[in-house]
């Protein structure tokens, strides 16, 4: 019988940095939800809310969420590439919700917590300076559609014809039912089976043939 092979050793350095992932992440979100926070926590959730703004919510969530790899093994499996796509991801939500603001207050301090933040408003500022609202928005479906790449390490032309395919279906699709005047297919009634026809009964011969004396 072949040796079993042995467990891989358990890096305590990991699980002891998910523990306290979780730990901190918990007060985070209780102290980002409730008003009863603590100094200390009160403090951390005031310079994320500066930093972040509406998305204040997403640290504790993603801490928790490390915590709980970490401590189930995860350091096992590569998240550098997801980490990074997941980040630039919002980093993108984070200015399209600050594109919301009048771009006389954009840098505004007090509409940071209410909107997308410093982050969100930093890279919001330029590109509304550089390429305004339209091309704010154009750039930011760009780099959104990077981070996904990053993210899932897809490739740039499956997914653009994945994506095209779908909409030419749905394209079609509007065509034949919702174009006016268009008609739309009648389902048809699927035909009924025959019924099997009863065996024709054969008649009794003649009494001539049953009677041997004939």
């Amino acid at each position: 019988m072949p040796p079993r092979s042995a467990p891989p050793p358990r890096d305590r350095g990991a699980e002891i940095a998910g523990l306290v992932a979780v730990t901190l992440g918990a007060l985070l979100l209780i102290a980002a939800v409730r008003d009863d926070s603590g100094a200390l926590t009160g403090f951390l959730v005031g310079v994320l809310r500066r930093l972040l703004g509406l998305g204040v919510f997403v640290v504790p969530v993603a801490m928790i969420f490390t915590g709980m790899l970490l401590l189930a093994g995860g350091q096992r499996f590569p998240l550098a590439r997801p980490a990074v796509g997941f980040g630039l991801a919002f980093w993108v939500s984070l200015a399209v919700v600050h594109l919301r603001v009048p771009a006389d207050r954009m840098m505004d301090f007090e509409q940071w917590p209410e909107y997308g933040g410093a982050f969100g408003a930093l890279l919001a500022f330029v590109l509304r300076k550089c390429v305004g609202d339209i091309g704010s928005y154009i750039v930011l479906a760009a780099l959104a559609f990077g981070a996904f790449l990053i993210a899932t390490e897809g490739d740039p032309g499956e997914v653009l014809r994945s994506l095209l395919l779908r909409v030419l279906e749905g394209a079609e699709w509007r065509d034949a039912h919702l174009r006016p005047g268009a008609r739309r297919p009648v389902a048809r009634r699927a035909p009924r089976p025959a019924s099997p026809k009863a065996p024709e009964e054969t008649p009794p011969p003649p009494e001539s043939e049953l009677d041997p004396a004939a």
